[in-house]
């Protein structure tokens, strides 16, 4: 999912030449910790203007929100949403976790993070499951279930339209293309035997 909007995104600069500055990505590696990035994507452009690649500067969450004390007063919010984003969360909770208002929170939400807070909390639910049905052998449904998706139906319609098939075909899909990879694998030299 994380994968598929930067490359949504870089379909947006690269077939309409837009700029797309300070968007917020959550980037995750192995079973390492979810981390935030803000994006910034330029086209680049040849003599004709024509556009021929994209410059991507992309910096560190935790480096902007402590230049920033509207940002920095959201990171409350973001550290609960990263961590606990298998249980319900309500947006009040976050409002009052960073001691705002909650129509003040959602404005500056929005306004700061370029999407809404319960965007990012799917955003974050999705990444999650995603890498769970690719990796695992848990039921779909307790997957989503354990994501923080409680309604499964819901689950496997925005599954689709984020990854454009079924969650079993995708998993299907993850375990072939991983044998097919394995398969052609280069064979280790046998022993004895050395390159000339």
């Amino acid at each position: 999912m994380i994968a598929e909007t930067f490359r949504q995104n870089d379909l947006l600069v690269f077939q309409e030449g837009r700029t797309l500055l300070n968007e917020v990505h959550a980037t995750a590696f192995f079973s390492g910790p979810t981390k935030w990035f803000f994006s910034s994507k330029f086209p680049l452009r040849d003599r004709e203007s024509r556009i021929i690649g994209l410059i991507a500067i992309n910096e560190p969450y935790e480096q902007v929100m402590g230049q920033d004390a509207e940002l920095n007063q959201l990171l409350p919010a973001i550290q609960l949403i990263t961590k606990k984003y298998s249980e319900k969360i309500m947006i009040a909770d976050l409002a009052e976790l960073c001691s705002l208002s909650e129509s003040h929170f959602m404005r500056i939400f929005k306004q700061r993070m370029k999407m809404t807070a319960q965007a990012i909390i799917e955003q974050v639910r999705m990444y999650h499951a995603i890498k769970a049905i690719k990796s695992g052998t848990q039921s779909i449904a307790l997957i989503a279930h354990d994501c923080g998706f409680y309604d499964h139906s819901a689950f496997v319609k925005r599954f689709k339209k984020l990854t454009g098939t079924a969650p079993m075909k995708y998993r299907k899909d993850c375990q072939a293309n991983y044998e097919t990879n394995r398969a052609i694998a280069i064979p280790e030299p046998l022993p004895g035997l050395t390159a000339r």
